[in-house]
């Protein structure tokens, strides 16, 4: 379990030093996406996700961002764990301060398979941007329905 606490807390931290950018949008090279607003941890979102390997096989070049509207909001690389065979992604998702136009709005999930070249995006639409809010954990992480995007 001490191994899953450790790549949590890497996983924040290696987002708080993520550069931000509003002209990002889900139709760019998504195999560059960025975040350019403040992480701010103590407000912030976060998404534990699963892609288990009867979808795709996940490698270390793959990258899965979350984004609000246009704006990439947050994204990261998968932790491998290959002695319980799990491949999860912990993405901490920026919530812009003092007050985020898309408080309360739907996010958009995207995944970037390397090995493929190619992007899916989430065909569910329960996500929603919220302060202080853990959608999946280590123990239950959220799993979605993927289709190509890209």
């Amino acid at each position: 379990m001490n191994k899953y606490v450790i790549a949590i807390v890497l996983s924040i931290v290696m987002a708080a030093f993520v550069s931000c950018d509003d002209d990002n949008d889900a139709s760019v090279d998504l195999s560059t996406w960025e975040v350019t607003c403040d992480v701010d941890p103590r407000t912030s979102m976060t998404i534990t996700v699963e892609i288990p390997d009867s979808f795709i096989k996940i490698s270390y070049a793959d990258k899965m961002a979350v984004f609000a509207g246009n704006e990439c909001r947050g994204v990261v690389s998968p932790q491998i764990y290959e002695e319980d065979d799990r491949k999860l992604f912990f993405l901490l998702v920026a919530i812009k301060q003092p007050e985020d136009e898309y408080l309360n709005q739907g996010l958009s999930l995207f995944f970037y398979s390397a090995a493929r070249d190619r992007v899916y995006i989430s065909k569910d639409e329960d996500l929603i941007l919220g302060k202080d809010q853990m959608v999946g954990s280590i123990d239950d992480p959220y799993t979605t329905n993927w289709a190509i995007y890209r």
